[in-house]
């Protein structure tokens, strides 16, 4: 079973966590970053600036990443 990693940017800090899952494919791994989004998606908008962004990312055991899933804030006028 593939493992997978989680990458988390926050404006222009970034963590590649300790946190790997395994799952069968790709359609799991899909479901595993939506799911561990929807965990997460209250504090990060709690803590979200103008102007800024958040994403977390999907990366293979490459470290090449097979999704993300953004929020953006932006500030108009």
């Amino acid at each position: 079973m593939p493992s997978y990693f989680l990458r988390i940017r926050n404006g222009p800090y970034c963590n590649l966590t300790d946190l790997s899952v395994d799952v069968a494919n790709r359609d799991a791994a899909w479901s595993e970053i939506t799911r561990v989004f929807s965990d997460l998606v209250g504090d990060v908008t709690k803590g979200l600036e103008q102007n800024t962004e958040w994403q977390i990312e999907l990366l293979d055991a490459s470290g090449k990443p097979l999704f993300r899933v953004r929020v953006v804030a932006e500030s108009f006028g």
